[in-house]
């Protein structure tokens, strides 16, 4: 605390100073504001808290749910080990839900813990094509478009395959590489063979603006070790730890944001006390973050009412226009064992949509497990890119702390169910490749031609994978009654509090979600 001492100018006479120690003697104590708080250490949350805190004369104070990365198990470090990580639960919150016509509830996993998800996901860190950010400014958010974003891209990474690219950084936190062929697995070859056979290009960069589609390797967020970089890791290091006006708390956990007179002036902890600041920004992530605004009274009105909180703004899309990548899972057998080596994600065939111009669907195969006595055995997830439907999030009227009620109609609208049809008609393809039959791979589960329709109706009622790329539920767009934050990421109607993560994005990228995440929080930090 700083200890101030006031003096009135009427006492500056010796009689003066004479009063001055009787009655006139006023102690002022006052706490160091706190300029930011930044709720969630996640993807987002711990890139822009770094950047944030490069302005010396900015105060900010990053609150972390989750252990500090100093928890990290070998599994998280491990890129090798990430089927066991998932299935491990550690540092991770698992939340179940229902997927169009499935029969059993999908995983959607994120990471609770400073890094947050890039501490567990597949390690993939592409950008999406130009055209989704300049579909997000033509919806109405100004400044977002691909040549407003391309910087921001730049900032964060550093490309060592490519760092004399003009798309590329050479300076940025994040280190990308792509995983050499000697680390491939069969499977891996078979892919990048059997495309060949049907035609599909061969992309040595997945992050050129001008190539949207073929097959190429995932660059990947890694140490020069070869272990996972998270952001965390990336953006959060010792000198900027070191940083005075930088405060991290973890094992933290907020309970709801403190609102008066349409303002934000802080954040209730799980404990029941309070931090102030002058600014909030809630990075939770795409179900954390809108649970936190309805928690505090801001969202639907008539759902807040229903789960018994007071309604302090009425903003009827928080928890909408929910969105993610999900598709069929199928399994493959391959003879014999091998040693598999760095991360599963390694080759990924991005393919065309129905126009030919933009990318389509994912196809990833990865080894999930290889033994003596079975063979190695593959997860091959087929994604596409461009869903049209749309979920939602919503409080549990009988349990508002809990768990959020997810409505997720993904894989229902006829057009969605084209485009899964158009990439399980090109893994069928692929299939029947010379290829696919040299390396002695077979789908086992799953009987019959991907391009029977029952065959994808089974598939879709049993076998439902998320990309764990939720977004879209604290939407961004100029009008409030059909979104939540405005273009500056500020939430409608409340002045000094801000969102901003993957709950902001308009419609998802056609890509994974990880690098938009930090975009985000490169470009926020810029306009702040």
């Amino acid at each position: 605390q700083q200890i101030g001492v006031v003096l009135s100018n009427d006492h500056a006479s010796p009689a003066g100073r004479r009063k001055v120690s009787q009655d006139c003697f006023r102690v002022v104590a006052t706490e160091r504001s706190t300029d930011v708080i930044v709720v969630g250490g996640g993807t987002t949350g711990a890139a822009l808290a770094a950047r944030l805190t490069e302005d010396p004369s900015r105060r900010v104070l990053l609150v972390e749910a989750g252990p500090d990365d100093a928890a990290y198990p070998d599994l998280v470090r491990d890129p090798q080990r990430e089927y066991d990580l998932l299935l491990s639960g550690e540092l991770t919150v698992a939340d179940g839900a229902i997927v169009g016509h499935a029969t059993s509830p999908t995983m959607l996993l994120r990471g609770e813990v400073l890094g947050g998800t890039s501490a567990v996901n597949f390690l993939a860190t592409v950008r999406g094509a130009p055209a989704d950010y300049d579909g997000w400014a033509a919806a109405g958010c100004a400044g977002w478009a691909w040549a407003d974003v391309r910087g921001a891209f730049r900032r964060a990474e550093h490309d060592l395959d490519h760092s004399g690219s003009p798309d590329h950084g050479d300076r940025g936190p994040l280190t990308v590489r792509r995983w050499p062929e000697s680390t491939w697995s069969r499977v891996h070859q078979a892919v990048r063979d059997g495309t060949a056979e049907l035609g599909v290009r061969w992309v040595a960069d997945l992050n050129d603006p001008e190539v949207p589609w073929g097959v190429g390797t995932f660059p990947a967020a890694v140490q020069p070790s070869g272990a996972r970089l998270t952001t965390s890791q990336a953006y959060l290091t010792a000198e900027v730890r070191a940083r005075p006006n930088l405060s991290i708390r973890t094992r933290t956990a907020v309970a709801r944001l403190v609102l008066g007179d349409g303002r934000c002036t802080g954040v209730e902890l799980a404990d029941g006390s309070t931090l102030r600041a002058h600014a909030v920004v809630v990075c939770g992530g795409a179900l954390p973050s809108p649970a936190l605004l309805l928690r505090s009274g801001i969202g639907p009105a008539a759902d807040l009412a229903a789960a018994g909180i007071d309604v302090v703004h009425d903003l009827p899309s928080v928890g909408a226009n929910l969105a993610d990548h999900v598709g069929p899972g199928l399994v493959y057998r391959l003879p014999g064992h091998e040693v598999l080596e760095g991360s599963p994600a390694k080759v990924v065939w991005v393919g065309p949509d129905a126009s030919g111009e933009q990318a389509g669907f994912h196809v990833l195969a990865c080894p999930m497990a290889s033994s003596p006595e079975t063979g190695t055995l593959v997860h091959c997830y087929v994604f596409p890119l461009a869903p049209r439907a749309r979920g939602r999030a919503r409080l549990d009227p009988d349990d508002p702390t809990g768990p959020l009620r997810l409505e997720l109609p993904f894989l229902t609208e006829p057009d969605d169910l084209a485009d899964l049809d158009l990439a399980l008609a090109a893994v069928d393809a692929w299939e029947h490749t010379d290829a696919v039959a040299a390396a002695g791979i077979e789908r086992i589960g799953s009987p019959g031609s991907l391009t029977d329709p029952t065959v994808r109706d089974e598939l879709l009622q049993h076998s439902v994978f998320s990309y764990f790329h939720l977004v879209g539920t604290c939407t961004m767009g100029p009008d409030p009654t059909t979104s939540v934050v405005d273009p500056s990421l500020r939430v409608h109607g409340i002045d000094g509090l801000r969102v901003a993560d993957a709950s902001i994005m308009p419609t998802i990228p056609r890509a994974n979600t990880y690098l938009s995440c930090v975009m985000i929080a490169e470009h926020l930090a810029t306009m702040m």
